[in-house]
């Protein structure tokens, strides 16, 4: 099933679905991580996103999953790291200076 979505609302939806990602947060320092998921009896932890608040703030995020939420959405990997930044820093309320791509 195809669904018209305008430009207005692109970042909305892809709010709602990083939102229902079940994301879990760590924070050391100023550092936080969002990890993929978090199972107490059996933790296998993936961060997807990091976020190192050191002198500057970068956002380093995972290549592939980056990939994954531009083939999901059929968008540019620019504009993909774009939202996906406006989201963290919805979730932490830092400005990030450099979104970065993570090949780890």
């Amino acid at each position: 099933m195809k669904y018209l979505i305008t430009e207005s609302q692109l970042e909305k939806v892809i709010f709602r679905y990083l939102n229902i990602q079940n994301f879990y947060v760590t924070k050391f320092n100023d550092d936080y991580n969002f990890w993929n998921s978090y199972d107490i009896e059996n933790p296998s932890f993936d961060s997807k996103i990091i976020i190192s608040t050191h002198k500057q703030i970068y956002c380093f995020i995972k290549k592939d999953f980056v990939e994954t939420i531009s083939s999901f959405f059929s968008l540019d990997r620019g504009d993909t790291m774009n939202i996906i930044g406006d989201w963290v820093e919805s979730k932490t309320g830092f400005e990030f200076k450099n979104l970065l791509i993570d090949t780890n």
